[in-house]
């Protein structure tokens, strides 16, 4: 009879656990994590004087740049660097990133604070547009990221083996 009874438990756990693995969600989204990276914009600082990344030939302490929004003064905390002194150089060495902007609509504006070198100001105006596609996991809009520029200093456009970078910009300090 108890083998029975075990019989039993084990072909209603069976079943359970078929049931339960095999049944389907009606939502084919439902598994998405994110549906791409998000936005970024860059600053490339140099020196006046020699051209040169003001991180390759000053000895800056990466705790010494402080991102903060130009209207609020709220600390960007999503702001890095790339800078690697002793590997491969590469073209983007030195560049000040801003990862996670604000995706709304409008202008935005960015403090970019390094002691012994003053700050900058970055601008860009972000607009909402239409997503076309036909993928049922995407949002029905994005955001373009348009008009990335340095308000309070002359500035040039990253360009690279003959590249434009839009989303990077130069400015010497």
């Amino acid at each position: 009879m108890q083998k029975q009874l075990y019989k039993l438990y084990g072909a209603i756990l069976f079943i359970t656990v078929l049931v339960v693995s095999c049944q389907r969600t009606e939502d084919p989204c439902a598994n998405l994590l994110s549906e791409g990276m998000p936005k970024q914009i860059g600053v490339l600082f140099l020196d006046k004087e020699t051209g040169e990344s003001l991180f390759k030939i000053h000895d800056i302490d990466v705790s010494s740049i402080k991102v903060t929004n130009a209207v609020t003064g709220e600390i960007h905390k999503s702001a890095g660097l790339i800078y690697n002194p002793g590997g491969r150089p590469t073209p983007n060495n030195g560049i000040v990133r801003l990862v996670g902007i604000p995706e709304t609509e409008g202008e935005h504006s960015y403090k970019i604070q390094m002691d012994d070198f003053g700050s900058i100001v970055i601008a860009y105006t972000s607009i909402k547009k239409e997503n076309k596609t036909n993928d049922p996991c995407s949002s029905p809009y994005y955001y373009s990221i348009t008009d990335i520029r340095i308000v309070d200093h002359p500035f040039s456009v990253f360009e690279y083996e003959g590249k434009t970078f839009p989303e990077i910009v130069v400015v010497e300090l």
